[in-house]
């Protein structure tokens, strides 16, 4: 009855989780007690003790258990105790061995929250210690859904160390990307982020239908709703197995009416965050830039994304004198030397190519290369002055989207 009695105290006060921990400890079993989230990251302890146990040793110090460790357990018998018959245990075999532990699963209204590790450090577990664990585990489950519960508990494993990583701080970043290096297994080499937005409010309403149809498409592709937005994050181990992924999103995102911007490919998870922004950067700028298209990778649109923080005026002095003189040139005699030169560059000066995608004869090309150098003043086999050209459209081209 006392135990029921500081349960329900722990339960009805408000107690933090380390208070509750440290009651645990004090009142309860009188020996370390450790509480993992269903990832084993460290959601309390008594870390003030120290004895030489590797898995107490490095959650101590890591916030969390090591690959190894849980790699070993998993191909240990106990494992099923633990994860599949609900039941607390005393482990002392294997991990175990040297110094045991009961182990509990916490769960409350079927939902796994994590795992009750006591250590027998101080004193020998009684008979009875096991039942008092599962009383434990059984208050812990309803205490943890409450404080737990915001974080959606069902997430996948990916899913959960993804928004770890969104939400990743300069405070919690070293013991989240550890967490990552226990997991790495888990993962593919290469990543890329989908940034997915409705273009009108009928869209909205699919969201969480169109999460489930991207989930659907490969066990490497975990799609959330997160920010007003739905972010895709393509995990693979070839990039053309992202790319027959992206396909079919695309076609998601025409059917539904989204537009999605598309990260560069990378391979650094930890910077997940910064590849999500790409996307949205993506997304954005593409819905300016080509309004009205649907899909818009961060490749297209990077030049674009340098320009962002300048204003009008600071954009019209990045501008070449030779664009500005091309430009007013055909606007005054209605020509299309500025689009000619355009073509001439991205077609790498080769003019079969360029007379091809200009739809015009090889001496009439020749005819308004030879007026493009007259009239800016400038060599037309000049990369430079071509490159320069070239991004001076780009420029007045955003000018023209953001401010006219």
């Amino acid at each position: 009855m006392e135990d029921i009695g500081i349960l329900f105290r722990l339960m009805t006060q408000g107690s933090s989780i380390n208070k509750t921990v440290s009651t645990l400890k004090e009142q309860f079993f009188h020996n370390p007690v450790m509480i993992t989230n269903r990832y084993f990251r460290v959601i309390a302890m008594n870390d003030e003790i120290d004895f030489d146990d590797a898995v107490w040793n490095y959650a101590k110090q890591y916030h969390c258990c090591s690959k190894e460790s849980i790699e070993a357990f998993q191909v240990d018998d106990a494992s099923k105790k633990l994860f599949h018959h609900g039941t607390s245990f005393l482990y002392n075999t294997n991990l175990g061995e040297k110094i045991p532990r009961i182990l509990g699963r916490i769960m409350h209204k079927g939902v796994v929250y994590g795992y009750l590790i006591v250590f027998q450090v101080m004193h020998v577990f009684s008979k009875e210690e096991t039942k008092r664990a599962d009383m434990v585990c059984d208050a812990l489950g309803v205490l943890l859904a409450d404080t737990v519960g915001s974080m959606h508990p069902s997430y996948s494993r990916k899913e959960y160390f993804y928004r770890e990583l969104l939400d990743m701080t300069l405070e919690n970043h070293l013991d989240i990307e550890n967490e990552i290096m226990q997991f790495k297994w888990e993962f593919q080499p290469m990543y890329k982020v989908l940034s997915l937005k409705e273009q009108d409010q009928k869209g909205k309403a699919y969201a969480n239908y169109i999460c489930n149809l991207i989930n659907d498409l490969s066990k490497d592709t975990t799609a959330f709703v997160t920010e007003n937005q739905i972010l895709v994050v393509c995990n693979y181990a070839r990039e053309e197995q992202i790319q027959a992924t992206v396909d079919q999103i695309e076609k998601i995102c025409v059917q539904y009416a989204y537009s999605c911007g598309i990260s560069r490919l990378f391979f650094d998870l930890s910077k997940l965050r910064l590849y999500a922004k790409q996307a949205l950067q993506a997304r954005e700028i593409g819905r300016i830039v080509d309004h009205g298209q649907p899909i818009f990778p961060f490749s297209k649109y990077a030049f674009y994304a340098l320009l962002q923080r300048y204003d009008q005026e600071e954009l019209k002095t990045l501008i070449c004198n030779e664009y500005v003189r091309l430009k007013e040139y055909d606007r005054r005699k209605n020509t299309e030397l500025v689009q000619t030169c355009l073509q001439f560059y991205q077609q790498g000066l080769n003019i079969s190519l360029t007379a091809e995608k200009l739809h015009v004869h090889r001496n009439t090309l020749f005819y308004r290369l030879n007026q493009i150098e007259e009239i800016a003043q400038c060599n037309i086999h000049d990369i430079e002055c071509l490159d320069q050209i070239y991004h001076s459209s780009m420029i007045d081209h955003w000018r023209n989207k953001l401010f006219f």
